[in-house]
């Protein structure tokens, strides 16, 4: 309900980067609890994306840069998610904004959605059957863990568990 007044309010003012964040939060909203509403979130999520590549984002705007690519990366997200039912199309589509998400959240040390990005590029390897690309990174990931290089934490909220169950 909020995100739909803020919705109203940043289109009658013209707010471009608050209308695609408010579409970025429509998606969450609608996901919340439950990942079986691919379409929907998908639907939002696209609007936010095409929305926050249209605008004008300078770099001190980190606030809606990092809104930016958390779009492109749950865009990517939800596309592998519904890939299994939606087909090849939704799996490349992920690969696409995988690709756009880029190096961001490295760039700026976002730890929980690097472990994301890997989670949903993991997740495109099992699609496509490539389950010995799939199990390297993960191993990799691990033997991160075991030598402290990564946080524990991220890796357990991240579902990693239930992708390593698939290979």
């Amino acid at each position: 309900e909020y995100f739909r007044k803020a919705l109203a309010i940043d289109s009658a003012i013209g707010n471009l980067k608050g209308i695609a964040r408010d579409y970025y939060g429509l998606a969450n909203s609608v996901s919340e609890g439950c990942s079986t509403n691919y379409l929907s979130s998908i639907h939002y999520l696209k609007k936010s994306a095409d929305l926050f590549e249209s605008a004008t984002i300078d770099d001190s705007d980190i606030q809606y840069l990092i809104y930016k690519y958390m779009s492109f990366s749950a865009l990517s997200l939800s596309y592998i998610q519904y890939a299994d039912e939606g087909g090849k199309a939704y799996a490349d589509s992920c690969r696409l904004y995988q690709d756009k998400v880029g190096s961001f959240f490295e760039d700026f040390g976002f730890e929980g959605m690097v472990w994301h990005k890997q989670y949903t590029y993991v997740m495109y390897l099992v699609f496509y059957q490539k389950y010995d690309e799939a199990l390297a990174i993960m191993l990799d990931l691990e033997k991160r863990i075991e030598n402290g290089e990564l946080d524990r934490k991220y890796y357990l909220t991240s579902g990693y568990g239930n992708t390593y169950g698939r290979l």
